[in-house]
């Protein structure tokens, strides 16, 4: 027998199985991102609804909210300052969806949909004042004044233009 021959036989199948391990890693790898991308987009879809499910599921607060949405200085004391928590919880998950958009995981379009989204909040009298006396960081106001102009949707959350 050729032990020559079979060397280059064996170094042959070697190479063979490493680049079939390679081409079946980069699959695994790529499947399971986009499992993990999938599963993080999901997380901020119900970050944000787990926020709105707490504004609507109290009808006293949600008419506080709107009130607040409108004229928040008019609100007492205790009411303005449940106002800015929940104003805080949506700048809280908002940075955290920055972050996703920065880090490449979510697209330019889903971050404009969800800052145009929050602008029919911050553009409000209430919202803009809520962005000025909450926990926000500059590169994210920043990025929310970006879409200060975005009109209001007429009827987005029971918000009127007029509002």
């Amino acid at each position: 027998m050729n032990w020559e021959l079979a060397g280059i036989i064996a170094e042959i199948v070697g190479a063979a199985a490493v680049v079939i391990t390679l081409v079946f890693l980069a699959v695994e790898i790529r499947t399971n991102r986009n499992a993990t991308e999938s599963a993080s987009i999901d997380a901020l879809a119900a970050g944000f609804n787990n926020i709105n499910l707490h504004i609507t599921g109290d009808a006293e607060f949600f008419r506080v909210f709107l009130a607040a949405l409108a004229d928040p200085i008019g609100l007492d004391e205790a009411d303005r300052a449940r106002f800015l928590w929940t104003m805080q919880s949506y700048i809280n998950h908002l940075t955290s969806v920055k972050k996703y958009h920065d880090a490449g995981s979510l697209s330019e379009e889903e971050w404009q949909a969800y800052g145009e989204g929050c602008s029919q909040v911050f553009n409000t009298p209430g919202g803009n004042w809520a962005l000025e006396n909450v926990a926000v960081t500059p590169s994210l106001l920043t990025e929310m004044r970006k879409f200060q102009g975005t009109e209001i949707k007429k009827g987005f959350l029971g918000i009127n233009n007029d509002v």
